[in-house]
């Protein structure tokens, strides 16, 4: 198991350098200077020089890339071009805000989709597994920002449920039951997609599971049909639902772009959004790097996650 687990992670130490790599890279090649969205097209070009020389943006591409990862490393992402402020803490701040709010989404989204999937698979061809495939089949072809507005229109605007957006209410603190009013519409929202994979892969991986031999002999048994489901078939038809989930969940977490802009939620895709507009590329490069790393940190959890569930793994693993 040790061996396993200390090759997963280094193996992970070759992603993580070409992630940053890719993201130093891929954002110096957005059109546009900084220096110019900071002075305007009023400034004179010595400005515009003596900015990029303090900004460090006249150094080679890769002088520039190994100063950003030293610097990185250390947990020093820089200063916002457009507040002078340090970096992570604001993407710190707005990186709790979206990983609360991706949190929901994926209890949601795991509870009700697996729930679904498997009521689905031990009743297939019934009203409830047409009618939920069907409802996820238009989950998977829905777009998030449509959903978003849908729910204020209806939950919000005509019925007065749920505040319109934002993270708490203006008028004072409601304390937890109000962030959790203001975050039901976005978790839904963001969750909805998830849900729809998530049901469809359980229905799928449980399908091919219920009819096997083992399954076969633990209703023989005598075994409820609640143990012989939860016990014998859902063990070990979770890997590819276990995939699944994971990288939904690491979509929630770069893919709140939309949802967190439609309901004002101070996320980090919302940061990020911001940081488009103004230029502020150190903001831009710490959160889409904290997003990336995110992603390879859950893939990570994942294949650990692999080798409790299925031991066979662990074992071909430590042999490899």
């Amino acid at each position: 198991m040790r061996t396993y687990i200390l090759r997963r992670v280094v193996a992970t130490l070759p992603v993580l350098l070409g992630v940053s790599l890719v993201v130093f890279s891929f954002l110096k090649l957005v059109p546009g200077d900084p220096s110019h969205a900071l002075l305007g097209p009023e400034a004179t070009p010595a400005q515009y020089a003596a900015l990029r020389q303090a900004l460090g943006l006249d150094e080679p591409i890769h002088v520039q890339y190994l100063s950003w990862l030293n610097r990185a490393v250390r947990g020093d992402l820089g200063r916002s071009i457009e507040t002078r402020e340090p970096v992570l803490p604001i993407i710190w701040k707005s990186y709790q805000n979206s990983l609360l709010l991706a949190a929901a989404a994926f209890v949601y989204s795991t509870l009700v989709g697996m729930l679904i999937g498997i009521v689905s698979a031990t009743r297939p061809r019934s009203a409830f597994d047409r009618c939920t495939m069907l409802v996820a089949l238009f989950g998977v072809s829905m777009p998030a920002f449509w959903l978003g507005i849908m729910l204020i229109l209806l939950f919000s605007v005509q019925l007065g449920w749920f505040p319109v957006g934002g993270m708490s209410s203006v008028r004072g603190d409601g304390g937890a039951f109000d962030v959790l009013r203001h975050l039901t519409l976005p978790a839904v929202t963001l969750g909805t997609l998830s849900l729809a994979v998530v049901a469809r892969m359980t229905r799928s991986t449980m399908l091919e599971v219920v009819h096997q031999e083992y399954v076969r002999t633990a209703r023989a048994k005598g075994l409820r049909e609640w143990a012989v489901i939860g016990r014998h078939a859902l063990k070990n038809a979770l890997l590819p639902v276990l995939t699944v989930v994971a990288l939904q969940l690491g979509l929630n977490l770069g893919g709140a772009v939309l949802t967190e802009t439609v309901f004002s939620w101070p996320g980090l895709g919302r940061q990020i959004f911001r940081s488009i507009s103004t230029r502020d590329l150190p903001v831009l490069q710490g959160g889409t790097l904290i997003l990336a790393l995110s992603f390879v940190m859950i893939n990570l959890a994942v294949d650990l996650l692999y080798a409790v569930i299925d031991p066979r793994i662990r074992y071909r693993g430590g042999r490899e």
